[in-house]
């Protein structure tokens, strides 16, 4: 199986692991005994461990292989997800979250990072757009197919989605052993200290107000957190049993069509139309979380749904190639990490106050969807001043 082959067949794979639990992860946790602020505390956990491990892993795949930081990351996500088939309350929920968060971390970054430098390497570097945006549309697949058969699986025992997950993450680790080798020695400089590559890393981020762009839009984008924790709940006050993984097919399919879309015109979604494109993604994304919120019946919710997630859909592969293309080969990784620190230091800070916030509520579905049209009030504002401070052109390194 040729490298780029085995990109656009293991991470989709492993992305799809985890999304057997799509329908069922927040009703799962209130069966073993969580409250909707426990769900968020656990929540933090899984950033909080994951942000400890961002440099450090991102540094050890810079220095010693791209594709064995992404073993290692997949070995501990395999773990922590058929772990999770024996979880009984909220201490063993939190380990194995802050365990899944340390997969995460050496997992993020360096994914993206291995398949630009085997792009470089061929000399292919133009088709960034093309394999990003392949992926998340095959991603999307996945997602879709997974996240129906975990609704109808949970259907039978809210358990059942882990086993799922833990063996498809099970399969992408094998086919990563198997096809994915460590980067050719020269298309890494292993030589590098780790704090010399943090620095690197830290001035080109300094010094770019395009990055620094590509790191306040999806803090933006955070503000969809209670959506992501809690769609499951409110669904499940609309409908029951295995029409959930009904619902699920028209919500999530949204996503596919936005990577599609990404496919088709990735021509010229590469230029400013592109740039524009993520620009108008959070003004999206707030008034699908106000939909969200004030929607009286199923129709509506679900509406909000299918325009958060096709923003979702885009936004990912465009976003990322916006950022590798300004990203030097040596440090692409530690910067992936140090980005992913960033970003998930606010989103911390959001989780934590979105804890507090439910905490201080009633424990049920009103005060959840009150939330989502707070934070789509909130993603608007935020939507303004990211498209008055955009960069003047998505292949703009300044």
């Amino acid at each position: 199986m040729r490298p780029i082959t085995a990109y656009l067949v293991v991470v989709p794979l492993r992305d799809m692991s985890g999304m057997f639990i799509a329908v069922t992860y927040a009703r799962f946790l209130q069966q073993i005994g969580l409250t909707n602020s426990q769900i968020t505390i656990i929540n933090w956990s899984f950033a909080a461990l994951m942000l400890l491990a961002q440099i450090p892993t991102g540094i050890f795949a810079d220095r010693y292989g791209r594709a064995r930081s992404m073993k290692i990351g997949m070995t501990i996500l395999t773990v922590g997800l058929f772990a999770y088939y024996w979880a009984s309350g909220f201490w063993s929920a939190i380990a194995l979250e802050g365990l899944l968060g340390v997969g995460v971390a050496f997992v993020c970054g360096a994914d993206q990072a291995w398949i630009t430098a085997e792009l470089n390497r061929q000399n292919r570097n133009e088709e960034i757009e093309k394999i990003f945006s392949t992926a998340q549309m095959i991603c999307a697949v996945g997602a879709l197919s997974a996240g129906f058969i975990g609704g109808l699986l949970g259907a039978r025992d809210l358990r059942w989605p882990w086993l799922a997950c833990g063996s498809l993450s099970l399969l992408a680790l094998i086919l990563a052993c198997l096809f994915m080798p460590d980067p050719i020695r020269g298309s890494e400089n292993p030589t590098k200290r780790g704090p010399s590559l943090t620095r690197q890393s830290w001035k080109m981020f300094a010094g770019s107000r395009a990055l620094k762009w590509a790191v306040a839009l999806p803090c933006v984008m955070a503000l969809t957190i209670p959506y992501c924790h809690y769609q499951s709940l409110v669904f499940k006050s609309l409908a029951s049993g295995t029409a959930l993984a009904w619902i699920w097919l028209p919500q999530f399919a949204p996503q596919l069509i936005g990577a599609y879309v990404m496919l088709r015109w990735r021509g010229k979604l590469a230029n400013g139309i592109g740039l524009m494109a993520l620009a108008m993604t959070p003004f999206v994304g707030g008034s699908a979380m106000i939909c969200l919120g004030l929607a009286p019946c199923l129709i509506g919710k679900l509406s909000g749904a299918m325009s958060l997630e096709l923003t979702y859909g885009f936004q990912h592969p465009l976003l990322s190639a916006f950022v590798q293309r300004r990203v030097g080969e040596e440090y692409r990784a530690t910067y992936g990490s140090l980005q992913a620190l960033i970003i998930g230091i606010w989103t911390t800070i959001l989780s934590i106050g979105v804890a507090t916030t439910m905490a201080a509520r009633a424990n049920g579905v009103p005060a959840i969807c009150q939330l989502w049209w707070q934070m789509g009030a909130l993603m608007l504002i935020g939507a303004v001043a990211l498209f008055l401070w955009r960069p003047r052109a998505i292949n703009d390194p300044s």
